[in-house]
């Protein structure tokens, strides 16, 4: 039995030390793979790849994507159509595989300057820099934008290893403003200050950008780590409030003082465990992710899942009073 167990390990570390060597042949006959299992599929013969499983071609007629470009193809497995339209084994539920063929987008500083993004093997990163993953994988994703922000922190032989960053994406809108994941974060990290004094702090958070009113607004779901001992008096949460704005763009503080197109922000407070509840929601799903590679949303748009952070909230504050603007010249960007 030892003997065996050797043996396998020993295999699987040869075949780490290949996968990490020879990094772009893996790609390349992976991505062989992958094209000729799912050749006959329906998304591939609208694009006429033609059988193609060259890298060249695949990148010429296969066009970079996000979830929107292809919604109606899921949309159609969702309501039960068993034909191959994604990859050519019938889809049950939506789970993401561990083999994927990655191509990166480069994002220099500022990460929304999308003009100056070009696409970049796997093979060709370089270390320190930021970049958004595209994935390909047997399962029926075919140039993926991810979304997920990673920063290359090194390598196991030619292989690049990277370390989480963020989400790139606008997330919240209501007018001109635009906020993105960082923002945010650094705003609510700013706001959870003021917890403190109370021995409390943010467990998690997500965003929603309410726009059943006019005007529409930011909308923060909480759930907070409490000492009972030392409760949190309704001035305190109406002041995180006023620092989240406080901490984000002249753009959207000009849109809530000035132009009054965006109302003031709300933070709702949940019951304990509700991002679990969600995270058990997208899981079991059908429009569910693998648990292994679930992030709690930064930002959700999707009704029932509204309706779920909704169902548990305990209470709700607004800020007080407008954030601070200095009247300038008009602001079309989200620099100060």
């Amino acid at each position: 039995m030892e003997r065996t167990l050797t043996e396998v390990n020993k295999k699987n570390l040869e075949f780490i030390e290949e996968v990490t060597t020879n990094v772009d042949e893996v790609q390349k006959r992976v991505l062989d793979e992958i094209l000729t299992r799912n050749a006959n599929v329906e998304y591939l013969q609208r694009l006429n790849l033609k059988g193609h499983t060259d890298r060249e071609t695949f990148k010429k007629v296969v066009p970079v994507i996000t979830y929107e470009d292809f919604q109606s193809d899921i949309n159609r497995i969702a309501n039960g159509d068993r034909s191959p339209i994604l990859c050519s084994q019938p889809v049950s539920e939506f789970l993401t595989r561990g083999n994927e063929i990655m191509e990166s987008i480069s994002t220099p500083t500022p990460l929304n300057e999308k003009d100056k993004q070009q696409l970049v093997n796997l093979v060709d990163v370089e270390i320190d820099q930021e970049y958004e993953l595209v994935v390909t994988t047997y399962s029926g994703l075919y140039r993926y934008r991810m979304g997920d922000v990673l920063r290359v922190a090194g390598y196991k032989n030619n292989a690049p290893k990277f370390n989480f960053i963020r989400r790139e994406n606008v997330i919240l809108s209501i007018d001109s403003d635009k906020t993105n994941e960082l923002e945010l974060q650094n705003a609510v990290k700013n706001a959870a200050n003021d917890l403190m004094p109370f021995d409390a702090h943010v467990i998690d958070y997500i965003s929603y950008a309410d726009t059943a009113t006019i005007p529409g607004y930011y909308v923060l779901f909480w759930e907070l780590s409490v000492n009972a001992s030392a409760p949190i008096p309704p001035s305190v949460l109406e002041d995180c409030c006023l620092t989240i704005e406080e901490s984000l763009s002249s753009v959207y503080r000009q849109g809530r003082t000035s132009d009054k197109s965006i109302g003031p922000l709300e933070i709702r407070l949940v019951e304990t465990c509700t991002f679990d509840k969600l995270m058990d929601y997208c899981c079991t799903s059908l429009l569910g992710a693998s648990i292994n590679q679930y992030k709690t949303p930064r930002c959700v748009k999707f009704a029932p899942h509204v309706e779920l952070l909704n169902s548990r909230v305990m209470s709700s504050y607004f800020s007080p009073v407008c954030p601070k603007w200095a009247p300038r010249s008009k602001q079309w960007n989200n620099t100060d």
